[in-house]
């Protein structure tokens, strides 16, 4: 009958010698890990942003450029017809030479407008190759924190091995003052 107390006692010891040695050190990894948590997010919306910002003003850059190559391409078109009309029928090799030129316009737009998707597929794969830097880069810094925390955690099993062995001895110290006492 008196075993099962003296068993408990030992245990309840054991848990508050646990708590004791390793609760702040404990509720410092949760710390960390929520900071470390915090500033991934914080990176990750930062990124996002800054991902936004660019395509939008990627997006405008390329509308404007596209609005002005219309707008011009409009007027080459206009100023040709106007030429052609004012060149009448007698004018035929002058027509053909408008044409020419409105088609080498017309190509030069073309070829501007290409240009500028070119370009724009070209900041888009960079943007996107940045991207996935700065996420592997995260990663990689939240997987050696985490590697750095796991290295400094302390195996549970060997702590409860040692606190029980201390247990052990405590418990034979003391039957021997018990002993040594009579």
């Amino acid at each position: 009958m008196t075993a099962a107390p003296d068993a408990a006692s030992p245990a309840g010891n054991i848990d508050q010698i646990r708590d004791i040695i390793f609760g702040a050190q404990m509720r410092d990894y949760e710390q960390r890990f929520i900071r470390l948590e915090e500033r991934l997010l914080k990176a990750s919306a930062d990124l996002r942003d800054d991902l936004t910002k660019r395509l939008t003003a990627l997006e405008q850059f390329l509308q404007k450029e596209t609005e002005a190559l219309g707008a011009e391409l409009k007027a080459e078109q206009k100023a040709r017809v106007a030429d052609v009309k004012e060149l009448g029928a007698g004018h035929a090799g002058a027509a053909k030479a408008s044409e020419q030129r409105f088609a080498k316009v017309e190509d030069l737009v073309a070829r501007g407008q290409r240009e500028l998707r070119g370009q724009l597929l070209d900041q888009s794969k960079s943007l996107g190759d940045e991207l996935q830097r700065r996420h592997t880069e995260v990663t990689t810094a939240l997987q050696k924190e985490a590697a750095s925390l796991h290295a400094g955690k302390t195996d549970r099993t060997a702590l409860a091995a040692m606190l029980a062995d201390m247990a052990k001895k405590l418990a034979e110290d003391g039957k021997r003052q018990d002993h040594a006492g009579k």
